[in-house]
Parts: C-alpha cells; sequence; structure tokens
C-alpha cells in the first residue's frame, strides 16, 4: 500500500487502508503470501458475499489484493498472482436512463423560483444574484458559511 501512497488521492488511499484492515487482514492475514491460494481467496470473497458486501465493495478488495500480490510477484515472494484467478461477483450494470425533455421540462417547472440553487433560475438571466452575489460569472449555490 505504501508504494502506491504517492499515486493515489487521499481519500482513495485511506478507503484501500481502511478496506485492507478490515477486510483483508482478518480474512486472509493468517495465510503466509506465499501460501496464498486460489481456494483461499474464492472461501474469503464468499465470506464477503455471505457478510452482505456489494460486489463493487468485493471487487474493490479484489483489485486491493491482486495489486498487492502482484507486487509480491514482482519482489519475488510468490511465482504467481492467485488473485488473478479467482472467482469474483459479477458486475451488475445499472442502466441509466436520462430524463426525457418532457420531464426536464417539469422539473423545472415545479422548482421554488425563489431557490438560488433551483431549477427555476435557469430561465431567469439574474436569478440568483441577489444577496449572495457572484462567483466567476456563475450564479452562488449557497450561501457563505461562517462559524
Amino acid at each position: 500500500m505504501e508504494l502506491r501512497r504517492e499515486t493515489l488521492s487521499l481519500t482513495t488511499y485511506e478507503a484501500y487502508v481502511g478496506k485492507a484492515r478490515f477486510r483483508l487482514i482478518p480474512g486472509l492475514g493468517s495465510i503466509a503470501v506465499r501460501k496464498l491460494t486460489v481456494r483461499d481467496i474464492d472461501v474469503f470473497y464468499r465470506s464477503l458475499r455471505e457478510a452482505k458486501l456489494a460486489a463493487s465493495t468485493i471487487r474493490q478488495i479484489h483489485n486491493i489484493l491482486a495489486g498487492s500480490l502482484d507486487q509480491a510477484v514482482r519482489w519475488g515472494w510468490r511465482n504467481d498472482n492467485p488473485a488473478r484467478w479467482a472467482t469474483l461477483p459479477p458486475a451488475h450494470q445499472t442502466e441509466v436512463r436520462p430524463p426525457s425533455p418532457a420531464e426536464v421540462m417539469a422539473a423545472i417547472e415545479g422548482a421554488d423560483p425563489g431557490s438560488p440553487s433551483s431549477a427555476g433560475s435557469l430561465r431567469r438571466p439574474g436569478a440568483g444574484v441577489g444577496r449572495w452575489g457572484r462567483s466567476g460569472g456563475r450564479p452562488l449555490i449557497s450561501p457563505p458559511v461562517s462559524w
């Protein structure tokens, strides 16, 4: 993980560390890297599915494990990467359906014209300028926060 720290954003790195600390190490940490098998990884992934983790989360954990084992191969700790042969849960693709022009117009018509973040302000020039001003030629979405 430390090798990837400089190439990842802080939040991504922290998410990877969290998945390693709370899922990978408890699930596979008792098995030596050289002795880890495809079957061990499949059993681990099955336990994650039984714990009701989303397929996308299991795939993220897989990517962390596979990357770590790739590094182990580069360092000569292993001859192969068993994660590359493990059985992953299917990736579920959700169909994205953009709104129709009629649905967009209905949303605009139903918006509160007094709200600076409202879609109704898209139709009125200068809407949202009011007391919040402008920033870079764009209306501000929300008031400034003061503590």
